[in-house]
């Protein structure tokens, strides 16, 4: 499953909002990134309604501090935001820096300031680096939940299911690259075996190249030193002879 960012602008300056929403379109295209701007509005209640349909998806909101014709504020909307979701990051456009404080009093803890009367490089490197931000934090949170692996091709970030994987393989002479080997999956993605195993403990290194997914072993031979996956043993991956008491034991305490 790719994980796509969803991007949010409150901006009341028709100018100012074209021109985010184009550099993140250009962005995102040109380094191939699964992120997209889903609104761009100078309406507050239109992002509420946003976010009270669509909680579960990764968000990064650009908000406008100071709103000219609008009953709430940038501020009070990210006071909202961080209601409906406590984690979401939460980038603040203002003219005026000095309105950085409200914020600080207000407890909203934003991922960054932008200065709109800065120069368009200054701002455009800002938002990259927002969005690179994001796109990191999204990554470890799903590292630590327990039922997906997370990954990265390229530039776009991915999950797939823990259940749905058999094992990892080093990929021999390439440092930091592994071979997932997964249902109806082979993607050769960056990662290390020791890494793996550190943030998922239902790993276990087999061998010095091979690292399984305990809960899907099927079957070991103990005559030819290999861990089947699949009732008709096509799907497999050899044992060291040094691992095999230690595998015993864990396929034991898997079984029990």
């Amino acid at each position: 499953m790719i994980q796509t960012l969803n991007i949010v602008i409150l901006e009341d300056e028709i100018k100012q909002r074209e021109y985010i929403v184009n550099f993140v379109n250009r962005y995102s295209s040109f380094e191939m990134l699964d992120v997209k701007v889903v609104l761009a509005t100078d309406d507050p209640k239109k992002i509420l309604n946003l976010i009270n349909h669509d909680k579960n998806s990764q968000y990064l909101f650009i908000l406008d501090i100071e709103l000219a014709s609008n009953d709430i504020t940038g501020i009070e909307l990210a006071e909202k935001i961080r209601i409906l979701l406590p984690f979401t990051d939460i980038v603040f456009l203002t003219s005026h820096e000095e309105l950085a404080m409200l914020t600080l009093e207000r407890r909203i803890s934003p991922l960054n300031y932008i200065l709109k009367n800065k120069e368009s490089n200054f701002i455009e490197s800002s938002i990259r680096k927002d969005i690179r931000l994001t796109l990191n934090r999204i990554t470890k949170v799903n590292k630590i939940n327990n039922d997906q692996f997370a990954y990265k091709i390229r530039n776009r970030y991915y999950t797939i299911p823990l259940n749905e994987i058999y094992f990892f393989e080093s990929v021999p002479n390439k440092v930091n690259r592994v071979i997932l080997h997964a249902k109806n999956k082979l993607l050769e993605i960056s990662s290390n075996l020791k890494q793996i195993e550190e943030d998922q403990s239902i790993f276990f290194r087999c061998h010095k190249s091979y690292s399984i997914q305990v809960n899907n072993v099927k079957y070991y031979d103990p005559n030819l030193f290999k861990v089947y996956f699949d009732d008709d043993k096509q799907i497999f991956c050899p044992v060291a002879v040094r691992k095999v008491r230690q595998l015993k034991k864990v396929l034991r305490h898997d079984k029990s």
